[in-house]
């Protein structure tokens, strides 16, 4: 694996996490693999884009994300399947989630 400094100037990565309601774990599981799939399909700005469920949070499921420039990663936020997301989970998430983004030539 790459240290971040590795990537290009001006990347950015995106640790993002949102709780799901437990009854509908399954299904957000599953909309969510469509997602990555197609981000990592059709995504070109796009290095790096995982999901998991948190060790110490098992309702969590995390976003870990990496893209190339500030505008990868405003254009992800602009696709379709990233907005079908959230109308397929909304509901199944509780409200809110957090949402880091980091520069990556910044890090120290």
């Amino acid at each position: 694996m790459k240290d971040l400094q590795d990537y290009p100037k001006g990347s950015l990565t995106v640790m993002a996490y949102f709780k799901a309601v437990s009854v509908y774990k399954k299904d957000v599981e599953r909309i969510t693999k469509i997602l990555v799939e197609k981000v990592k399909k059709t995504e070109k700005g796009n290095l790096i884009y995982e999901a998991s469920w948190s060790v110490n949070e098992p309702d969590c499921i995390v976003f870990h994300e990496v893209f190339e420039n500030s505008q990868a990663f405003e254009t992800h936020k602009e696709t379709a399947h990233f907005k079908q997301w959230g109308i397929e989970t909304e509901g199944m998430c509780q409200p809110g989630g957090n949402i880091f983004v980091i520069e990556n030539d910044k890090l120290f």
